[in-house]
């Protein structure tokens, strides 16, 4: 029934357009953007962290898809000891508080993410309005210039293998001089 407005309706319904990306575009500079530590009142920029490779993750504890990256990114320190000091894990909470946030990310167990609030209004924050977030969960990944150089949903995404492409290469230790024995 080609014809059946009924079938298109249902149809458009089933197979919606996909959404265009919307937001700070790739290859442009990372918008500032200023939020709260869990910790207290205490507030950071995003630019406190200029230099650093920086995964730019916005979740909530309500939000049943973010559980599976949120839990994955804990242990990436442990499992990229290398990164060290130049990676940069800042989670964005779009919680309705900092107490909600502080609770979900302690129930978790998700305290090896540097954990942050992005204020009032869920998707309505400074934050989220400045990365243009309409749904979560939501990650943004920043190289050492402050450039945005890949965004989306974390799931579909290899951090790890972005992350290690943005850092610089270990050179190999010196082999024997040609000709000389081992």
């Amino acid at each position: 029934y080609p014809r059946s407005a009924y079938l298109r309706s249902a149809a458009a319904l089933l197979n919606p357009a996909p959404r265009a990306e919307t937001g700070p575009k790739l290859g442009t500079v990372a918008p500032d953007i200023e939020f709260f530590e869990l910790t207290g009142t205490a507030k950071g920029r995003l630019s406190d962290y200029q230099g650093k490779v920086i995964i730019l993750d916005f979740w909530a504890g309500w939000c049943g898809p973010c559980i599976q990256p949120m839990t994955a990114i804990q242990t990436y320190p442990s499992k990229y000891p290398e990164w060290g000091e130049q990676v940069e894990i800042l989670a964005v909470s779009m919680d309705d508080s900092i107490a909600k946030a502080a609770a979900a990310g302690k129930a978790r167990g998700w305290n090896i993410s540097h954990n942050v609030w992005g204020g009032e209004g869920r998707y309505q924050s400074p934050a989220a309005k400045t990365y243009d977030v309409h749904s979560i969960p939501r990650t943004f990944v920043i190289d050492r210039n402050g450039r945005i150089v890949q965004r989306g949903n974390p799931r579909a995404m290899d951090l790890p293998a972005i992350v290690n492409g943005l850092l610089p290469k270990k050179q190999p230790p010196p082999g024997p001089i040609s000709g000389s024995p081992p």
